[in-house]
């Protein structure tokens, strides 16, 4: 197998998906980062080893062949500097609104990934005196074609650009920050605007299947049968990379099949349980610059690949992430929406194999609301507390949890955020609430949408109260097998 001269990626370290889930995800996790500040998941757990962390992107090692220091002489397109494939360079956002622009000679349908590094050069993560960067390209007209500010799943503010080429010839790639990009840089960026490191590395690759753990659609068919491999390789630390997934649609009708198996040792922490994550990329011109979201992604067991596990669609979750087993054969579907085909119809998709958050303990003792299961919140650093949880509402229309928390020295009130369905859960209309311990309800959240976490926001904790009980209600897809959700409870002063 080839081996590309960079390593790609990042790991889950970062604080956007810390407010999801426990393995890299949002509100309903703890991933490492800013976890407590108010997601459903909670640490870090990925299987994907970088060079800011325990985890990397690809099967792409590293070395660099030179680093061209960049003058500061391609502040427009006119000016723009050549470059080339698997070289890595440096440059400089300074003075404040400097922005650099590189140009390249590409082909049409050359599948590329561009990263550039600020925060990542010294292994930090969202730190506001960094460079906050954004890459754009632009066709040879100077039309922007896509652009990226923040790589996914985002593990600092480095951006990761993946695209496909629309056809032959010259195109450029600005490199900028965002005080300078921002429409409206005062609530859209970190201060300060002057920043005390304001070094980058820039490099392109282009992203071949015969790489390790890249792996491309080959439109051998529509089903079972045709299933193109995913690929897992580890790097020189032990940890597995990203495996980058990528095709085209060939018309409205057409389905990309993959198959899967997660390795039986992936990243595992005691209490949790084996998770898939599919990190779908944004398409258009502020994306990837797919002319079309993905349409139904899906995941089936290998020997029942009529019956879905779990369901996400593309134009309105970008995250599918159900607990899967290890060692065992899946399949993922993924199908053009129900719009018009164009020729620039593709995507991406970013996996690895992890955990998420603490798994329940009794389910059955914790559906009556006199026996809740304990959950023990954390310190967050900044006077508020987080747990995080994860569950299976078996018989969704019997089946309710309850959790209870003892509420954390100063502390006022507390949020609750969930995310079932827009992981790909088979739940629907989950809806978290917040009781007494006598079971009287002391607030209800709203209810989880295809496009909405369910929140129950800052519900007043009662004077005198020392303990809280969170409920977890929903009801099942009958066409989706999974039943499992992820919460997170915040409570702030």
């Amino acid at each position: 197998m080839k081996r590309s001269r960079f390593a790609l990626g990042a790991l889950c370290s970062s604080a956007l998906f810390a407010a999801l889930f426990a393995g890299c995800g949002g509100d309903d996790d703890a991933t490492t980062g800013s976890g407590g500040a108010g997601g459903e998941s909670a640490s870090s757990s990925t299987s994907a080893q970088s060079s800011s962390s325990s985890s990397s992107s690809s099967g792409m090692s590293s070395s660099s062949s030179g680093t061209p220091m960049t003058g500061d002489g391609n502040d427009t397109i006119e000016t723009a500097e050549p470059i080339e494939f698997d070289t890595l360079y440096e440059g400089e956002l300074d003075p404040i609104g400097d922005e650099d622009f590189y140009q390249f000679d590409g082909a049409a349908g050359q599948v590329l990934y561009f990263y550039a590094n600020a925060e990542g050069v010294d292994n930090v993560s969202f730190d506001p005196v960094y460079s906050d960067l954004i890459i754009t390209l632009y066709d040879a007209a100077g039309k922007q074609i896509a652009e990226n500010n923040t790589g996914v799943p985002a593990f600092n503010a480095d951006p990761e650009l993946y695209t496909i080429l629309p056809a032959a010839g010259t195109y450029y790639v600005r490199i900028t920050e965002c005080h300078t990009w921002a429409n409206n840089p005062g609530t859209q960026c970190l201060p300060p605007e002057e920043k005390d490191s304001t070094y980058y590395e820039f490099a392109m690759l282009e992203l071949d299947p015969a790489f390790e753990s890249v792996v491309a659609d080959t439109e051998k068919g529509n089903d079972a049968a045709s299933a193109d491999p995913f690929e897992y390789a580890k790097g020189q630390t032990g940890n597995y990379f990203f495996t980058e997934v990528f095709g085209t649609f060939k018309d409205q009708t057409d389905v990309d099949v993959f198959s899967l198996n997660l390795p039986l040792d992936i990243p595992s922490s005691p209490g949790t349980r084996s998770t898939g994550y599919f990190y779908l990329l944004a398409d258009g011109k502020s994306g990837n610059g797919s002319s079309s979201p993905m349409g139904r992604v899906y995941i089936t067991e290998l020997a029942d690949p009529l019956v879905p596990v779990a369901e996400v669609y593309g134009g309105q979750n970008l995250e599918l992430s159900p607990p899967l087993e290890t060692g065992k054969d899946y399949l993922l579907f993924i199908e053009h929406p129900a719009t018009a085909w164009e020729a620039k119809d593709f995507y991406f998709i970013r996996h690895y194999g992890g955990y998420a958050n603490p798994v329940e303990a009794n389910d059955v003792m914790n559906t009556d609301v006199m026996t809740p299961e304990p959950i023990v919140p954390d310190a967050n650093g900044d006077g508020s507390f987080s747990a995080f949880i994860e569950g299976d509402l078996i018989a969704a229309a019997s089946d309710v949890d309850h959790f209870i928390a003892m509420v954390p020295n100063n502390t006022t009130n507390v949020t609750v955020v969930c995310a079932a369905r827009r992981r790909g859960s088979g739940l629907r209309n989950l809806v978290p609430a917040v009781l007494n311990k006598d079971g009287s309800v002391i607030g209800t959240g709203t209810q989880e949408t295809a496009t909405a976490n369910a929140f129950a926001q800052n519900i007043a904790i009662p004077g005198g109260a020392t303990e809280v009980v969170v409920r977890i209600t929903a009801t099942q897809d009958a066409l989706v097998t999974s039943s499992f959700y992820r919460c997170g409870v915040h409570f702030n002063p």
